[in-house]
């Protein structure tokens, strides 16, 4: 898989915003621990191709709706989770499940198609990356998709002390563990006490 890839899949099925894959330096995925997958990148207007942020991960040096750069509440709550997890943004591979862009998900044009496409991205990034800890931003489409590629089998749910949502765990035979939380862009997890504990007891 490489930038050509992506450029043909989004021409062929119509995606004029651009798209976005990795939000690290390359390195990261074949050296990062953890990983943190997104669904895919918002935005109205057209930005990228970017295959990889290679000044660095863009949960904290970028700034994201005229905030100041790393202050965007999706980055704080990436940058929050990071620091439970003792790794900053040199250990922590981060990227898109879904490279293109939409305002929101239900905007996604030809859904289905994005998402096989995905699945043959990330079973070849999925092939190269050491990441034990697969953390995964949305259940319905992410969690599921990314266990499935590594055969990894639901575990355990829990509460994750927001209404009725929860965190779904997953374990592969080889040792992976793919963490499904609901979405961060939406649900403040992280610096909520009850929730933030959740989060941490999955990840432990």
């Amino acid at each position: 898989m490489n930038h050509n890839d992506i450029d043909r899949t989004a021409d062929r099925l119509g995606y004029d915003l651009g798209w976005r894959f990795m939000m690290c330096p390359e390195g990261m995925m074949r050296t990062a621990a953890v990983a943190i997958v997104g669904l895919n990148p918002g935005g109205r207007r057209r930005h990228g191709p970017t295959w990889s942020s290679e000044d660095g991960n863009a949960y904290w040096i970028e700034s994201w709706g005229g905030q100041v750069a790393g202050m965007d509440p999706l980055q704080r709550q990436v940058q929050q989770l990071a620091g439970k997890l003792k790794v900053g943004q040199q250990g922590l591979f981060a990227a898109q499940f879904v490279p293109f862009r939409s305002n929101s998900w239900s905007d996604l044009a030809n859904p289905h198609e994005a998402v096989e496409f995905a699945r043959q991205l990330w079973t070849w990034t999925l092939a190269q990356s050491p990441a034990q800890t697969i953390i995964c931003l949305g259940k319905k489409v992410v969690g599921p998709e990314i266990a499935a590629i590594v055969g990894a089998k639901l575990d355990t749910v829990t509460s994750a002390g927001w209404g009725d949502q929860t965190i779904d765990v997953y374990r592969s035979a080889g040792g992976r563990k793919v963490v499904a939380l609901p979405h961060l862009g939406r649900f403040k997890l992280m610096g909520r006490p009850v929730s933030e504990a959740a989060v941490v007891a999955a990840l432990g």
